[in-house]
């Protein structure tokens, strides 16, 4: 009797090694392929790192190369106007300086001028329709006659520009717009500019 007892025990003796010996197999197997998971991990976190890094710096060298671009075809333009090209439908011109050109009967239709300086340059006959002209300086120009249908000449400043003839209606924009002592611009000015208008 004693030895069949024995014999049990050393029979369960065996199967807890065996079953500490699989445990501890599986664990070192877990342990390996959660080191394993971790690892690739970090190499996609360090590859997608890398992707948005690259994406970066690519967006901002098209930024500057683009910049640079814009800057180069303003200048081609403005060599253009002076050779007395008129047809500049489209155009950028924003941020330029245009005193000193001829721009009567230039075809001006959807150009941005956004923030140009214009101060003394003669527009007559000019079509500005759909153009952009927010921020831009007219001070003192002439602009007979000129299309402004549909333009947006918000902030833009046309003190003592002659607009005699401007084909204006409620599609141009109009938003803290100096008319101060334009000529031909009177119905649309507000009604404290024509207040200063009266006693200048």
């Amino acid at each position: 009797m004693y030895s069949i007892h024995l014999k049990g025990y050393i029979m369960y003796k065996k199967m807890l090694i065996l079953l500490l010996s699989v445990v501890a197999v599986l664990s070192v197997e877990a342990t390996g392929r959660s080191a394993e998971t971790e690892l690739q991990n970090e190499e996609q976190e360090h590859v997608v790192s890398e992707k948005k890094e690259n994406s970066t710096q690519t967006k901002k060298r098209r930024r500057r190369k683009t910049k640079e671009e814009r800057r180069a075809e303003r200048e081609t333009l403005l060599m253009e106007i002076e050779d007395g090209r008129k047809d500049l439908a489209g155009v950028d011109l924003s941020y330029t300086s245009l005193q000193g050109l001829d721009l009567t009967d230039a075809n001006l239709e959807g150009a941005r001028l956004v923030s140009c300086n214009a101060e003394g340059v003669d527009f007559s006959g000019a079509n500005l329709r759909n153009a952009t002209l927010k921020s831009a300086n007219f001070e003192d120009a002439k602009l007979r006659e000129v299309d402004l249908r549909g333009a947006n000449v918000r902030q833009a400043n046309f003190s003592y520009a002659d607009l005699t003839g401007a084909m204006i209606d409620s599609t141009t924009i109009f938003r803290d717009t100096n008319l101060s002592h334009a000529k031909g611009a009177d119905a649309y000015k507000p009604w404290y500019t024509k207040v200063a208008d009266f006693f200048h």
